[in-house]
């Protein structure tokens, strides 16, 4: 289906989810109203029904912030159109920028741990820096010519202790993946013949990335996998991708992640024997006597980071990209 119709019956079905959404906060207001503002109405706290109570109004005010955030994310304060190319009451969505049936460059932002929907504002950031970067760095492409998607079709883990060491995750979501591409290849190849598509995955996001080029052919022409804890694979070869697709690989020498590679998810994308081509980033924030911080895991798409110039020569379809300063 052309990524206009989808954006035409996603956004009603939207609209849809919200005024059921609220109807069901509703619902929850009108059977205690005096529960509302988080506490029991009586002085005893364990009220009989309060504790199951507030796990459905926290959900549900839960959901209601991430149908707001994917409203918000439609808006265009840039000028550029936005795209809703998935959306449903699981906590999924994905947004892009510009029409990827028309682009000749796509990227796909994959997020990992802890982004649910109330927190898409912060990926979609993201997307908004790699677009501008792949401009950037092919000032023969005009704006229209890149589209970026951020994908949140898949439950992310949301504990980073007891969740993402799993690859379960990745496992259960890799088909969604597989599918959001293989549909944007065929209606781009309907309407415009084929593009350069490139998928990016963050943290666990590059795990879930790995998992659907591994269970299934994830229509890729480049993969890129950055602070990522491992992608399943053992080598790059072993994920199916289209034809003479590239695997490339970055990691700040400071972010944290680097502790958990060669653990549950497969080992380092970015050692020297995985295959793939690894590329610069910023050392990011180092911690007290030069330790790994969390800060530096999310440093990737801070203005002039060499990684998200890397990334933004790489979904413009360019592979020379800057070697990474250190050895993992």
């Amino acid at each position: 289906m052309p990524f206009e119709d989808k954006d035409h019956y996603n956004r009603m079905h939207l609209g849809e989810l919200q005024s059921a959404n609220q109807a069901e906060l509703d619902r929850l207001a009108k059977e205690h109203p005096g529960w509302t503002d988080g506490q029991p109405d009586t002085p005893n706290p364990s009220s009989p029904g309060f504790h199951e109570w507030k796990t459905q109004w926290d959900n549900a005010n839960k959901t209601r912030q991430g149908y707001e955030q994917v409203q918000r994310a439609l808006e265009s304060p840039d000028g550029l159109q936005r795209y809703l190319g998935v959306i449903d009451d699981q906590g999924h969505a994905a947004v892009s920028i510009n029409n990827p049936d028309t682009a000749t460059r796509n990227g796909t932002f994959v997020p990992g741990t802890g982004q649910d929907l109330s927190r898409l504002e912060f990926s979609t950031s993201k997307s908004e820096a790699m677009l501008q970067a792949t401009l950037e760095a092919d000032r023969n492409l005009k704006v229209e010519d890149v589209s970026m998607t951020t994908w949140m079709g898949y439950d992310r883990p949301m504990s980073i202790l007891t969740d993402a060491p799993s690859p379960s995750f990745a496992h259960d979501g890799a088909a969604a993946l597989d599918d959001f591409q293989a549909g944007m290849r065929a209606s781009h190849d309907l309407a415009a013949g084929p593009s350069v598509n490139t998928v990016i995955g963050h943290s666990y996001g590059s795990t879930l990335v790995g998992a659907a080029g591994l269970d299934g052919h994830l229509d890729a022409n480049n993969v890129v996998a950055v602070g990522s804890p491992g992608i399943l694979a053992d080598h790059a070869t072993d994920l199916s991708l289209a034809p003479g697709a590239n695997v490339f690989a970055s990691r700040a020498e400071n972010d944290l992640i680097g502790v958990a590679t060669y653990a549950t998810l497969g080992p380092d994308p970015m050692g020297a024997g995985f295959g793939a081509i690894p590329f610069e980033a910023a050392p990011g924030a180092a911690g007290p006597f030069g330790t790994p911080t969390i800060d530096a895991h999310s440093s990737y798409w801070s203005p002039s980071n060499p990684a998200l110039l890397n990334m933004g020569r790489i979904i413009a379809g360019r592979t020379d990209v800057t070697p990474p300063t250190f050895t993992p």
